[in-house]
């Protein structure tokens, strides 16, 4: 079944079951989705699917305050039939399929899941679950652009190296930092190169967006 986009964003607006995620997570999703939309319209990709996949990356978030949300969201989209989706919902957290390129730090190592905020790690099966959907997956052009825009976006689109910064002052410096900053910078260049032209010219809001201090912690429960 394909989820279209009337459907998409009501999941976001409205909530699951009477859960449902806090506006400035709503924003985001919209946030991530229109500028998804644009890119891949602009690179001659499926914009729609883009802008979908966009809406919904963070529909785990409408359960436990956003945490585990990659694995929340991909259940919920799997349980309602959409299955192709999904995917994104666990794709977005982790450039290239990596569990430890993110900008929550390492998560995984010598076969052992951390306790965080993004992978489920009090069930081994749920855990393993993840890891091996991220090693065999090969990433859609649609869900490389959610990452991009994941990390351009808080409830607006403020840019890449602002929002990476904003990322790094919130939640810290870690071992495996630099290669998330060095992904995410590959993939805006990769698709900059695809457009012909930079991001800030296909979004000149975001000069006017970093004027304004960032107080939307994406990804994390707020306190």
């Amino acid at each position: 079944m394909k989820l279209t986009k009337e459907k998409a964003e009501a999941l976001v607006r409205n909530g699951i079951n009477g859960k449902k995620m806090i506006d400035a997570k709503i924003r985001h999703s919209f946030a991530v989705a229109h500028a998804a939309k644009k890119i891949a319209e602009k690179c001659g990709f499926n914009g729609e699917e883009a802008y979908i996949l966009g809406l919904v990356h963070d529909i785990g978030c409408h359960f436990n305050n956003g945490v585990q949300h990659p694995y929340n969201g991909y259940k919920l989209l799997k349980s309602l039939g959409y299955n192709k989706e999904a995917y994104v919902c666990l794709t977005h957290s982790f450039l290239h399929g990596d569990p430890n390129c993110t900008a929550d730090g390492p998560i995984f190592k010598d076969g052992i899941v951390y306790p965080n905020y993004i992978l489920p790690w009090e069930k081994e099966e749920e855990s393993k679950e993840v890891l091996e959907f991220l090693k065999t997956h090969k990433y859609s052009v649609e869900e490389h652009i959610v990452n991009l825009c994941d990390l351009m976006c808080t409830d607006k689109i403020i840019g890449l190296d602002k929002r990476l910064i904003d990322l790094i002052a919130k939640k810290g410096a870690f071992s495996t930092t630099q290669k998330h900053i060095k992904a995410a910078k590959d993939l805006e260049k990769f698709f900059e190169q695809q457009m012909g032209c930079s991001m800030l010219e296909l979004f000149p809001e975001i000069f006017e967006n970093q004027k304004q201090p960032e107080t939307y912690r994406a990804g994390m429960p707020q306190d």
